[in-house]
């Protein structure tokens, strides 16, 4: 099962950030649903990138009842820790003065996958947000914050970790420092010199889909 983000795609809201304790309300909710559905079927949450740190908040929180663990692929972990003081005082000038502003990627030169045609396929969806709202990322940086906060605190459950070293999104120092607090007894880490941002995606994937 796979269900659009509040605010992403086609459900609720588009455009418009939700806040972290609906998103992972509305995760746990989805698990229980599938659960009754299931019964007796072993369930995992797989978080990718803004998703898994959907994951990371909500099991901050206490574990998600009904699964029997959770695959982070490169988790949205880049917070306000590791961004520079430019980087903070554009967000907060930006977000106190025009939080409806729309921003766009465009001219970042940042490639998230080396798999082309997947990346055309995307670029036509008209599902994808194009122009993001300033306070949608200043949303965002707030639920990276409390994934990379979480590591240290979801030991409860089984998880899986990966990240691709080439990876242009998601920082290499963070996503490392993140793979360190997890908890050793529960957690798998999994470092990928051959993948991107878009690990499931990537020209390589399969090596990642077989772990």
């Amino acid at each position: 099962y796979a269900y659009d983000q509040r605010g992403f795609g086609s459900a609720p809201h588009r455009g418009f950030w939700p806040g972290t304790k609906t998103l992972t309300a509305d995760l746990r909710a989805a698990v229980t649903a599938i659960r009754q559905r299931h019964a007796g079927t072993p369930i995992y949450v797989l978080g990718v990138s803004m998703g898994g740190a959907v994951v990371m908040a909500a099991l901050a929180d206490g574990p998600i009842e009904g699964i029997d663990g959770a695959i982070l692929t490169a988790p949205a972990v880049w917070g306000r820790t590791h961004m520079n003081i430019f980087q903070l005082a554009a967000l907060w000038l930006a977000y106190h003065t025009m939080p409806g502003l729309k921003l766009s990627g465009r001219g970042l030169k940042i490639q998230p996958s080396d798999n082309l045609k997947i990346l055309r396929k995307i670029s036509k969806d008209q599902q994808m947000i194009r122009e993001t709202r300033v306070d949608t990322i200043k949303g965002l940086v707030d639920l990276m914050d409390t994934a990379f906060a979480a590591a240290p605190k979801i030991g409860h459950t089984p998880v899986l970790i990966g990240y691709g070293l080439k990876d242009e999104i998601v920082p290499k120092n963070s996503s490392l420092i993140v793979m360190r607090q997890l908890d050793t007894k529960h957690a798998t880490r999994a470092l990928y010199d051959t993948a991107w941002h878009m690990l499931l995606r990537d020209l390589k994937a399969e090596i990642i889909w077989r772990d």
